[in-house]
């Protein structure tokens, strides 16, 4: 992502944020903004003091938006988005998890397969079926999500406990949902 002024016409302003964004149709843009232009981004963050998405067990089907960029003060963060209503959620991550997540959604090629493609083609040869990741819960002292990988092998369903970073990647790399059943939406870390 090489960008070192705003991509609104005409601004010309250093950057304040990143992004690779990932429209519903699956049409990838890279875009960056200044200050001023921030809500030009185009991602409707969720506050935990709005009335936020449906999060009840039948809260299905969200997928990845976008991964963004916030240099200083540095924050990366992931954003899923609901395909039934659209609502999104935002997920604070490191910047290596982003990196990955940013040539993942970009089909950077590599001489070797990288740690998401490995661990979905080791479930594939152990005749396992990737059908979903799901986030349960957060812990706010950690600041950590709880999360699995519900692997489908013969008649078993097993849970795999794993971080929300990873569990995203592999369902790019799997093109499988996510599901989120945790009943509080506060206890979510939101931030614009």
């Amino acid at each position: 992502m090489k960008m070192w002024q705003c991509s609104v016409s005409g601004c010309g302003e250093q950057p304040r944020l990143f992004a690779l964004v990932v429209s519903p149709d699956g049409n990838r843009s890279e875009r960056a903004v200044c200050q001023n232009h921030i809500e030009r981004i185009g991602l409707p963050y969720v506050q935990a003091k709005d009335s936020g998405p449906n999060l009840d067990r039948s809260s299905f089907d969200w997928r990845f938006c976008a991964v963004v960029w916030a240099p200083e003060p540095q924050e990366f963060t992931l954003v899923l988005r609901n395909t039934r209503d659209a609502s999104t959620i935002v997920i604070p991550t490191g910047y290596v998890e982003a990196t990955w997540i940013y040539n993942i959604v970009n089909k950077v090629p590599y001489e070797q397969p990288t740690t998401h493609e490995f661990i979905a083609n080791t479930i594939r040869s152990l005749a396992g079926t990737p059908v979903e990741a799901v986030v349960e819960g957060y812990d706010g002292k950690a600041q950590s999500f709880q999360c699995y990988l519900a692997i489908q092998i013969a008649s078993a369903l097993i849970k795999v406990k794993c971080r929300i970073s990873d569990a995203v990647a592999i369902t790019l790399v799997t093109d499988t949902p996510i599901r989120i059943i945790m009943p509080d939406i506060s206890q979510l870390p939101f931030r614009r």
